[in-house]
């Protein structure tokens, strides 16, 4: 009996010892759970707690979520975070999915100097002008360049024509890279249109499209819009190629466009689930196993990769001393040579990364192809 108390005291004290050993900390997020944007959201918020639940206890490390919706929108974005920073007291914040939701979250981690890592958001503009935003993924000068370079190599295409949304920082940003691109090496754009951010018919589009002698469309946005603007120009007899950025990479585009998503559309794209790469195809496994479902887009694979990045950054920040906000700051920007699903990065002086994308041209049935990858020069 003695000897089972004791056996008892000792395992207790193992455990307490290795539960004293770990520490718990407190990161925000904020993503589109709810709204236009909240398939993207949610794939973000599996892959982040993916990794955490992975990450639970590695070097001593305990990543604890508060997770908060920003419904989608701009002012919400900015209440959740201010709630993190102040109710929370997160040491840092991880999110949003769109450049527009992210840019008022910057202006509030620059005036409470809390780190704020995008893993999604591409506008080049976001890290300008801060001292406390860093992001993951590439932007979209990259983005844009590959599309366009894309565009005239393999599909041959010398003219094209521009669909912008002129209501989203994202649309904006990659239509000027594919353009500065695109005519930097000898692509005619024919014309530039734009759409509104929930636009629901596009005939004006349509119609100028038909009258135009193009050999592609470059339409920068998300997915609904462009998904209903396709329709209806294969509808309208409209055959020319389709070539988007990673906006597109959604099933709510496959549902709104139908069988018109697998006639010739192509994107760019972080990852996809069918890319040989092992440590994608370790990923993709682990998520099918904890999900019952492949990742529905590319931000899995980010949500997985921000929360390793944060983890990596946490450790370095305590074998210096205590990790403040402002020491998990300093470390983030010191991420070197780290290896993630999306591609091994390094954090450089303008907060960016250099990393690869993707092409993959969509097909009929709401799935990707995958078509090469591309890294930059």
């Amino acid at each position: 009996m003695h000897r089972v108390s004791a056996l008892c005291v000792f395992v207790f004290a193992l455990l307490f010892s290795a539960a004293a050993a770990e520490t718990v900390y407190p990161i925000g997020v904020v993503i589109e759970k709810s709204g236009a944007l909240e398939n993207w959201g949610k794939a973000s918020e599996e892959g982040m707690i993916l990794a955490a639940e992975e990450l639970k206890g590695k070097d001593g490390i305990v990543i604890q979520l508060f997770i908060e919706d920003n419904k989608s929108t701009p002012e919400q974005s900015a209440n959740a975070f201010i709630s993190l920073a102040n109710v929370k007291n997160v040491k840092a914040v991880l999110g949003a999915v769109a450049s527009s939701h992210t840019r008022p979250m910057k202006e509030q981690a620059n005036k409470l100097k809390l780190p704020l890592v995008t893993h999604a958001s591409t506008n080049v503009q976001l890290t300008k002008d801060s001292d406390w935003l860093y992001r993951i993924c590439f932007h979209d000068d990259f983005q844009g360049q590959v599309c366009a370079n894309f565009a005239l190599t393999k599909l041959k295409a010398k003219k094209a024509v521009i669909i912008t949304d002129a209501a989203q920082d994202y649309s904006r940003g990659l239509s000027k890279s594919f353009i500065e691109t695109y005519k930097k090496n000898e692509g005619i754009i024919v014309e530039e249109l734009t759409y509104q951010s929930g636009d629901k018919v596009f005939t004006s589009q349509v119609e100028k499209l038909k009258a135009m002698k193009v050999d592609c469309v470059f339409c920068s946005g998300y997915s609904a819009e462009v998904a209903l603007l396709l329709k209806a120009a294969r509808e309208a007899g409209f055959n020319k190629p389709f070539i988007g950025g990673d906006g597109l990479d959604d099933k709510q585009f496959f549902d709104i466009a139908g069988p018109a998503a697998g006639t010739g559309v192509y994107l760019c794209n972080h990852a996809h689930n069918d890319d040989p790469e092992p440590r994608v195809q370790a990923f993709v496994k682990a998520y099918k196993a904890k999900f019952n479902h492949e990742p529905q887009n590319a931000m899995a694979f980010l949500g997985y990769d921000v929360v390793l990045a944060i983890h990596d950054s946490i450790k370095r920040a305590a074998l210096k001393g205590e990790v403040t906000r402002e020491s998990l700051r300093d470390a983030i920007a010191a991420i070197k040579d780290l290896p993630l699903v999306t591609g091994t990065i390094t954090i450089g002086p303008d907060h960016e990364v250099r990393k690869r994308a993707v092409i993959v041209e969509c097909k009929a049935g709401g799935t990707f192809k995958f078509v090469a990858e591309v890294k930059p020069e």
